[in-house]
């Protein structure tokens, strides 16, 4: 397969091979966080250490400064994970910490706590795909928490130039992808994973993805189709439920609606993504997924 997303790799690879970053000096939202943005003052150079300075970091991602939320827990995450992970106790707690707060109530976070959780528990499922560490019920249980966060979220923020990011749609997508690289998936998981993307193709609202979502979405769809978890007839069928129809009462009169407009709109851009990317590829599997993206797009009014 063609390495169509060489340029995202190397844009994560560059993060991985920084320094975490300095802490910041802003006020912390919790007690923990401000523990974490001591710790990381104090002695950045092991920052973190223990499982303490992990489950502290974690308070931080629910940060309304994006430069704590963002530009320090995130980016620390990311260093410490790919570069020096912790033992696997340390690993297990922190995923816990962090399916716990998928689960925590808004928008007492102001909605950045979920999406952020979402985006660590994608590195950690990427050091279990280089380095298992999960038995086979650790790492389904981390696909139902990640397919039901992405499932049912209708939280669809994005940027915002004055708090950052938030983006849980995308987040949710990047979880997908590393879970649909392990090479012990079960076809339960991708099942899972296949149904929680398709329901947010086309958001039941009038929200139009404008902040690359579609994308995200497409890759584990890519990487999951290389695999002989799914059969060719339920491609088809996945697909085939994507189509517009017109005995559908939702793609009925498109044009006359935002929600409407907004379903063609992000039905096109997913499609589409999908479409590129199986072009470019050279894996067997490559012709069956264009074709069943190529069906969309026609399907579209």
């Amino acid at each position: 397969m063609r390495n169509f997303l060489a340029p995202t790799i190397l844009a994560f690879a560059a993060v991985a091979s920084a320094p975490a970053a300095a802490a910041p000096t802003d006020a912390a939202v919790t007690p923990a966080c401000e523990r974490a943005q001591i710790a990381a003052r104090e002695v950045p150079d092991v920052f973190p250490a223990t499982t303490g300075d992990y489950l502290d970091l974690a308070d931080c991602l629910g940060a309304q400064n994006p430069a704590v939320r963002d530009g320090f827990a995130f980016e620390t995450f990311v260093a410490a994970l790919r570069q020096r992970p912790p033992d696997r106790a340390v690993l297990r707690q922190l995923s816990s910490r962090l399916a716990g707060n998928l689960a925590a109530s808004e928008p007492l976070d102001e909605g950045y706590l979920a999406p952020f959780s979402v985006l660590v528990l994608a590195e950690i499922a990427r050091v279990d795909r280089i380095d298992p560490f999960m038995s086979a019920e650790e790492r389904s249980a981390l696909v139902d928490t990640g397919t039901k966060y992405l499932a049912n979220l209708r939280d669809y923020r994005g940027f915002d130039e004055g708090n950052g990011w938030r983006h849980g749609v995308a987040h949710a997508a990047d979880l997908m992808m590393q879970l649909s690289l392990n090479a012990h998936l079960t076809r339960d998981d991708a099942m899972k994973i296949t149904a929680a993307i398709a329901a947010q193709v086309s958001p039941e609202t009038s929200h139009f993805y404008v902040f690359g979502e579609p994308g995200r979405l497409a890759r584990p769809i890519i990487f999951l189709s290389s695999r002989d978890l799914l059969t060719e007839r339920e491609w088809q069928d996945w697909f085939a439920a994507l189509e517009a129809s017109e005995q559908d009462p939702k793609w009925q009169s498109p044009y006359t609606s935002a929600s409407g407009l907004a379903r063609i709109h992000n039905t096109r851009q997913f499609a589409s993504a999908i479409y590129i990317m199986a072009s470019n590829s050279e894996d067997p599997a490559s012709t069956m997924i264009a074709d069943g993206s190529l069906g969309v797009l026609k399907s579209l009014p």
